[in-house]
């Protein structure tokens, strides 16, 4: 096989990654909130209402297809757009930047977002980051 024909076939592997883990509506509220900043488990629960083992499950799925990384601090993962993914399908950044802020639930979303973290009620940081 040559190699562009490899470069192809993992390009269109890597989309339908994307395309299966994006399919979901609450993966795609995961990804409008991760999208304006990092954040932990327990933020996300507190801003999109699931469990925390549903927020983990759509964050492996979300992992899986390279649209994000993690970073483990203690007890404690951290979780940020995987920005090179943006740059390799630029679809993607359309959908964060313009068309997820048409959709209610991502604009609730982002809203209790800033809601609670002016409030204070967001995950301590450095406490997080010391475990």
């Amino acid at each position: 096989m040559s190699e562009s024909k490899y470069i192809h076939m993992r390009l269109a592997m890597n989309l339908l990654k994307v395309l299966k883990a994006i399919s979901d509506e609450n993966r795609l509220r995961i990804l409008n909130l991760i999208n304006q900043r990092e954040l932990c488990v327990c933020e996300i629960e507190s801003v999109s209402g699931m469990t925390q083992s549903n927020v983990s499950r759509h964050l492996i799925k979300l992992k899986e297809a390279g649209l994000i990384d993690s970073e483990k601090n203690g007890q404690f993962v951290f979780y940020r757009m995987n920005r090179e993914m943006l740059v390799g399908f630029p679809f993607l950044k359309i959908l964060l930047d313009q068309e997820l802020a048409k959709l209610k639930n991502c604009q609730a979303d982002l809203a209790k977002l800033a809601e609670i973290s002016e409030a204070g009620l967001m995950c301590i940081r450095e406490a997080c980051k010391k475990g």
